[in-house]
């Protein structure tokens, strides 16, 4: 007789595998509001957990979560996930098989409950459904904050430390939003303007949909008499008001000299999603400053969250994930305290990052001073004829390009650097516009910082890192690109074996 299927160790909640695609593995947090009440308790211990299972009342639809010891909260943060227990082998399998965008199952410890592994007699529960459902819209707040705190980790890994001391400093949400946004050296003028109109970004989300012109009037509304009677905030909203009704024109400069705060809400009135606001950092280049660009965006993270993040995106943060994950219960829970001491594990995880730059950046100088390999001597790529003058050209094997694109390894021959070769544009094929070159810009924000896609009379390309100096470091940047591409349906993944 086993009793044992479960460990006593840990807690278990019993949510609908539908809310564990659709809300758990997107937003990485286990809300309680999720939860079924088993014995008037959403979190409950093995030998429930095991009377649960074996009573007959764990149906397809049911997804037992195994994570780490917890009293009830408001969320339980995703690190803590030790298993994900199905009824039935097809239950765990139709989950697997439908592949998720935005999270990969792989990570994830799926169990099957056996009823042959099962041998006692169970408790009379009682089992309640959650109270209410839970809506999207009540989430946007806390993902957008968390996705203002995954770019700055990304720009900044060792920012974490300070994060979490001004966690502990703020205790708010509120607070800790005005710190990611970097408030500190406003003007008074600009902080206000930017914290309400940063709360209008929350309210209107993507899936709220966007009125320009009702949320211009929205901030004069809720703009203090202070700020409104401010010469320069008058003259900026008068020519705003202008640019959104349609009456006048882009007049207000988008360079650096000058408020970034109002200059990026006029970026954001005009091209409130990232596509639209890549699109035109691109057409104007120089034009719109860094310091105004970057508050854009993150009034436009702000809005979509970090749910929206694809699993590449959030693979990037590496060991800092747990700390996302950590977070984002935290936010839920409005309870900062878990970052009031440095655990040794994280002390430690910390320094082997540390470490490992350091090793990495010494391993690239090694690398670069030995030797250039040869791409002729690798095992993945075929020398082809397909190529342009002065460069030597590959086709990566088993990787099968879509209608309309190419994918070749092109090889400079004067300094050995590296290109992917995407659209062949020599036949006048005038593919890379519209939504295309908004989306190979999406790519390119996502890739290493010394990626660029160029363009010229003969197709598009993907200039590659220098950094590239053996079979395996390409062959890992290749798999990337892959992933990408598979994406903008530039790939086909289900034809590649690549």
């Amino acid at each position: 007789m086993t009793t044992s299927l479960f460990n006593s160790d840990s807690s278990y909640v019993v949510i609908t595998r539908k809310h564990l695609s659709r809300i758990v593995l997107p937003y990485e947090v286990i809300l309680n509001s999720l939860c079924y009440r088993i014995n008037d308790s959403t979190v409950f211990n093995a030998s429930t957990a095991l009377s649960l299972v074996s009573g007959g009342n764990f149906a397809d639809d049911l997804v037992l979560l195994e994570i780490a010891y917890t009293s009830v909260k408001r969320a339980y943060p995703l690190s803590g996930l030790v298993s994900v227990w199905f009824a039935t082998q097809d239950a765990k399998e139709l989950f697997i098989d439908r592949g998720y965008e935005n999270y990969d199952v792989e990570h994830l410890n799926c169990e099957v409950v056996s009823a042959g592994q099962i041998g006692v007699s169970p408790e009379a529960l009682s089992i309640d459904k959650p109270e209410s459902s839970v809506s999207k819209f009540d989430l946007v707040k806390q993902d957008g904050i968390l996705a203002l705190a995954y770019e700055q980790i990304l720009s900044e890994p060792n920012s974490i430390t300070s994060m979490k001391a001004e966690l502990l400093s703020v205790q708010t949400l509120d607070g800790l939003l005005d710190y990611l946004l970097d408030s500190k050296e406003l003007s008074p003028l600009e902080h206000e303007v930017q914290r309400v109109f940063a709360q209008l970004c929350i309210e209107n989300s993507l899936d709220s949909g966007w009125d320009t012109y009702s949320i211009l009037s929205s901030l004069n509304e809720q703009l203090s008499t202070s700020v409104t009677s401010y010469h320069q905030y008058e003259v900026w909203s008068q020519k705003a008001h202008a640019l959104v009704s349609g009456a006048g024109a882009l007049d207000i400069p988008l360079n650096d000299n000058g408020s970034h705060v109002l200059r990026a809400i006029i970026l954001v009135l005009l091209n409130p999603e990232q596509e639209g606001l890549l699109a035109i950092k691109s057409q104007l280049g120089e034009n719109i400053g860094d310091g105004v660009f970057n508050i854009a965006r993150s009034f436009v993270l702000l809005r979509s969250g970090y749910s929206l993040l694809d699993f590449h995106q959030r693979e990037r943060l590496g060991v800092n994930r747990t700390f996302i994950q950590d977070l984002n219960a935290a936010l839920y829970n409005e309870d900062f305290s878990a970052f009031s001491q440095t655990s040794d594990s994280e002390v430690i995880e910390e320094s082997v990052v540390e470490e490992a730059s350091y090793q990495q950046r010494d391993e690239t100088v090694i690398e670069v001073i030995e030797s250039k390999f040869a791409l002729s001597s690798v095992d993945f790529v075929t020398e082809t004829e397909e190529g342009l003058e002065g460069f030597n050209a590959y086709s990566i094997n088993g990787l099968v390009p879509n209608a309309g694109f190419v994918a070749i390894l092109l090889e400079e021959q004067k300094t050995s650097q590296l290109y992917y070769w995407l659209i062949d544009r020599r036949g006048g094929d005038g593919k890379y516009k519209g939504k295309l070159g908004i989306d190979l810009l999406q790519i390119q924000s996502n890739l290493p910082s010394d990626y660029r896609f160029e363009v010229d009379e003969n197709g598009v390309f993907l200039r590659l890192s220098a950094d590239i100096h053996g079979a395996d470091k390409l062959k890992q940047a290749l798999v990337q690109i892959k992933d990408y591409l598979s994406i903008v349906k530039a790939v086909n993944a289900r034809k590649s074996s690549f």
